[in-house]
């Protein structure tokens, strides 16, 4: 047997191996967030490219004599194609064709608009004045203010303050004014001040280090509602993670690639090319225009991994609270995603509903470990279900608009009085 032909035949066993190996489940681990795919056409892609590779496979394990012949003649051709687009890659990827650039609002909103903390590993900017920020890629602009910590607490006393909201980007009012945030409604409703300690991205750790080191211990009694959004249900990170976390977690999303990430599969043609042929869907948009997403809701490694810590942190903070005897009363909130709300057109489009069931388990998780430690909760999913076609979210980005936060406000003012 000739060498030409031992190469050969040992390429056809490589791709009848790569045929087997490669398919829907295969695919959706290493290119899904969720290990899977819904697109039925996406299926039907990668079920055909297998079916392409196990018969190129078997033709060249075979060998026939034409083929032979063919490549005996042409082999100088194939190879000089080879190198060329060899020669394109590279270009390719050393100029960084593929490679995401961070627009201007992005860039602005992490250098600008974020800044980091010592202790919380990130604020807003303080002293903000009529800071205008956009959004361009999803549709949204806000107008914020900050106080001297980089809260939205402009002119409000924190000593004579009786309540206070601890949150994430929810509780900050992320695209709305603090008036039309529902913190700020329901201030107007009580007439009263109220604080906000929230900060897009927030998590667990936050809320700790917020309850503990930012409510000012005075002797009036104070009321603390703590709103957790479906992202919050994740393990919590470390206390000591804090001095590094805006470097990591901020700067990195504008950061320019390393020399080593430039060349890497997924920017090159090859890559765009598996990418865009076999990426399981991720955004649809509804009658209504507003667009639900995969990934924007619960961590989808909660239930087999992060839910013990998480609920051993949850507990920790609940003592803590209950520890303070300036604080009378503490609530929890919950606050559901687009994608929970709209939980029947999530499930017609994607087909897989892994995320909503985390973030059900996740907040019933919480009413639990609320209720072993007599914390009343209020979840605000089925009240917005409920709404639903009064539209409350905006159209792309993932939070409130005006009419949600006072649909929040209205919802928990009447909670209380009750």
């Amino acid at each position: 047997m000739r060498p030409i032909e031992r190469i050969i035949r040992a390429l056809g066993v490589v791709m009848i191996l790569g045929a087997l190996a490669i398919n829907p489940s295969t695919v959706a681990f290493f290119l899904s967030a969720d290990g899977k795919i819904e697109s039925k056409g996406v299926i039907a892609v990668i079920v055909l490219f297998e079916l392409a590779l196990l018969c190129i496979g078997i033709i060249a394990r075979r060998a026939p004599a034409w083929l032979l012949d063919i490549i005996r003649r042409r082999w100088k051709d194939v190879s000089v194609a080879l190198l060329m687009y060899a020669v394109c890659e590279f270009i390719v990827l050393a100029f960084g064709i593929f490679l995401p650039r961070p627009t201007p609002e992005r860039i602005r909103f992490f250098r600008d608009f974020i800044v980091p903390h010592e202790k919380l590993g990130y604020t807003t900017r303080p002293n903000l004045s009529n800071f205008e920020l956009t959004w361009l890629d999803e549709g949204v602009k806000g107008v914020y203010d900050s106080d001297e910590y980089g809260f939205r607490n402009v002119g409000v006393s924190y000593a004579s303050s009786s309540v206070f909201f601890i949150g994430d980007s929810f509780t900050h009012g992320s695209w709305v004014a603090r008036d039309e945030a529902y913190y700020g409604q329901l201030a107007k409703k009580w007439n009263m001040p109220v604080i906000t300690f929230g900060i897009g991205g927030y998590g667990l750790t936050q809320y700790a280090i917020l309850a503990r080191d930012f409510i000012p211990k005075t002797e009036a009694n104070k009321t603390v509602i703590i709103g957790f959004f479906a992202n919050d249900l994740e393990a919590p990170l470390p206390e000591s993670d804090m001095a590094s976390l805006y470097e990591k977690e901020m700067l990195s999303q504008i950061a320019a690639p390393s020399l080593q990430e430039r060349f890497t599969f997924k920017y090159s043609v090859a890559g765009q090319l598996v990418k865009h042929l076999f990426r399981p869907r991720e955004q649809a948009v509804m009658e209504n225009g507003m667009s639900l997403f995969t990934n924007r809701g619960a961590s989808i490694a909660f239930i087999r991994r992060d839910q013990e810590a998480f609920r051993a942190a949850l507990e920790e903070l609940s003592v803590e609270l209950h520890a303070r005897a300036d604080i009378e009363r503490i609530l929890f909130v919950l606050i559901p995603s687009k994608e929970s709300v709209y939980k029947e057109e999530y499930a017609h489009f994607f087909r897989d509903e892994s995320y909503l069931e985390n973030e059900a388990f996740g907040f019933n998780l919480i009413e639990a470990v609320g209720k072993e430690a007599n914390i009343p909760v209020l979840d605000l999913t089925s009240i917005f279900r409920d709404h639903k076609e009064e539209k409350l979210y905006f159209d792309v980005d993932a939070h409130w608009n005006a009419a949600g936060h006072a649909l929040a406000a209205e919802a928990i003012f009447e909670w209380i009085g009750k």
